[in-house]
């Protein structure tokens, strides 16, 4: 990127984009306007919302302008049920780039290990600017292990697990009053009653439960909650359940 040229970033998704863009003097604009830009942000499925686009949009995106970069950020694709393989179009549209991450779906965030598939020429053109050191011998021993089959069965019981979890929190906050939103992700996004997610969040805190405030990401009345285990899940339901009349009270 060179100042002043655009790049593409949904309204609500993960900040990074925007500020790695603007990081080079970069003009970020957000996907209704993609005609115009030079590189696409596109998080599949997306964080915080859990929205997954089908094959086809992504396939539009790339068509659009073969000189336009698509990256397509998978770093959660790992916990969809119904997963399109993205990879098999990197052969035929040279212009798209797929970002995943081993951290989520192995449970490895403090490694930051992931990896990068692209055309030759991209693939070049990243490691050129790439820090020498960039993955310590930690994460690379994790990485080989995560490689295991052992591994992708871990990985399958989890996908089963999460998908169980995500249907307990829909079913349970909705009978509660709360709205939200569908998820193919390990999380959910949820509005509170009182439309003030920062309080919520707050609240939850004195009973030793966490969830994010997605103030950051443009929603400030809106939390994200993972999808843990179902034990885990029930527990913090009850917990929601008690501070409820307390967030419906603040609205």
């Amino acid at each position: 990127m060179r100042p002043g040229e655009v790049v593409a970033v949904a309204d609500h998704t993960f900040g990074e984009y925007a500020r790695a863009a603007r990081s080079v003097g970069a003009h970020v604009v957000d996907l209704e306007r993609a005609a115009s830009a030079r590189v696409v942000f596109v998080c599949q499925p997306n964080n915080p919302t859990g929205d997954y686009s089908p094959r086809g949009e992504i396939e539009a995106l790339l068509a659009q302008e073969s000189d336009r970069l698509v990256v397509l950020d998978e770093a959660y694709a790992a916990f969809v049920d119904q997963r399109w393989p993205a990879e098999r179009l990197l052969e035929s549209h040279p212009n798209l780039t797929i970002l995943r991450s081993m951290t989520k779906d192995h449970a490895l965030p403090g490694l930051r290990l992931g990896y990068l598939l692209a055309s030759a020429d991209v693939a070049r053109a990243v490691a050129a600017v790439r820090p020498p050191w960039s993955v310590n011998a930690g994460a690379l021993r994790a990485g080989l292990a995560a490689l295991q089959p052992d591994a992708q069965q871990h990985v399958d019981k989890a996908r089963a697990l999460v998908r169980e979890s995500r249907a307990l929190l829909t079913d349970g906050l909705t009978r509660l009053g709360y709205s939200v939103k569908p998820s193919v992700a390990n999380f959910v996004l949820v509005e509170v009653l009182s439309r003030d997610a920062a309080a919520f969040r707050r609240a939850l805190l004195p009973v030793g439960m966490v969830v994010r405030d997605c103030a950051s990401f443009g929603l400030p009345s809106c939390v994200r909650i993972a999808c843990r285990q179902p034990h885990e899940c029930e527990r913090l339901l009850a917990a929601i359940e008690e501070v409820a009349g307390v967030d419906a009270v603040d609205h």
